[in-house]
């Protein structure tokens, strides 16, 4: 299986001021952040959380309770990271 984008390494990008021993930080945005897939709105939310890790692109984590878990479907794809723990 291919690496999602977001777990992907860009040596071209630049680096970021790392957090204290890891080089993960997160940062709380005053955006509205909506995903929609097929014309659905599945995440909407004021409160989603960005994270900057060096040379990575940034993502936004949101509250469970902003995103429409009834749509998900099961999968046995796993992933696990010392500073961002268990997806």
């Amino acid at each position: 299986m291919a690496k999602a984008l977001e777990d992907q390494v860009f040596p071209q990008l630049e680096e970021r001021p790392a957090a204290a021993k890891d080089d993960i930080r997160f940062e709380p945005t005053q955006r509205r952040v909506r995903v929609m897939f097929a014309g659905v709105a599945i995440a909407d939310s004021r409160k989603v959380m960005l994270m900057l890790e060096n040379r990575r692109l940034a993502v936004y984590y949101f509250p469970v309770t902003d995103v429409r878990t009834d749509l998900f479907v099961p999968t046995t794809y796993s992933s696990n990271h010392p500073g961002k723990g268990d997806a």
